[in-house]
């Protein structure tokens, strides 16, 4: 399946990303952003930053998602090409902070990522204590299908290499994810629409 495509659009530039589940949506669109910046193929996973955001609902927290991964792009000059995610529903949206920062050690990288669906991988493919871990997190949300103003939050953990202008040149310098002609939907799969100000 194709993961996204570049859209062009006057002053600005865009993506149309797919994904068989909200979490590979997000994954997919933030592999867009980034392949705009510069070519991943060169990126390597060697550092990686925990980041949780909510949003007032899909399209505000693909807006936030992909801002948070330009601000780390910005302050602390790292290009991504990797990207763990949960999405789920919350009730206590006030209880949760947002927040980022860099894995240190190899300890709190697994613990992280034993709360995030493994890149490529379902839940079947984590160990049965994540699994406890993921389902505390589950059972805490309420999951209302068709409730307009669910709230959610995002718990990722993000790889990419610190950028080196040699090795990574910029091609199109990002300054942020806008709301203009942004679009989620689901049929068969997911898509997005989103365009970036550049």
């Amino acid at each position: 399946m194709i993961r996204f495509r570049t859209l062009d659009h006057t002053a600005d530039i865009g993506i149309k990303a797919y994904g068989e589940t909200l979490e590979k949506l997000f994954r997919n669109t933030a592999l867009g952003m980034f392949s705009i910046i510069t070519d991943l193929d060169k990126v390597k996973s060697s550092r990686n930053f925990y980041i949780q955001v909510k949003g007032e609902d899909e399209e505000n927290l693909l807006i936030k998602w992909l801002n948070e991964l330009l601000y780390l792009f910005d302050t602390e000059y790292c290009l991504f090409n990797r990207f763990d995610i949960k999405i789920n529903e919350i009730s206590d949206y006030n209880s949760y902070k947002e927040k980022s920062y860099e894995l240190k050690n190899n300890k709190e990288c697994k613990e992280i990522k034993n709360n995030c669906y493994c890149e490529g991988q379902g839940p079947e493919a984590i160990s049965n204590e994540s699994d406890k871990k993921i389902n505390k997190f589950n059972n805490s949300s309420k999951h209302k299908e068709n409730d307009e103003n669910k709230k959610l939050l995002l718990k990722a953990v993000a790889w990419g290499e610190k950028v080196d202008l040699k090795k990574h040149p910029i091609k199109i310098s990002i300054k942020g994810a806008t709301y203009h002609k942004l679009e989620i939907k689901k049929n068969e799969i997911y898509i997005a629409i989103i365009f970036f100000d550049v």
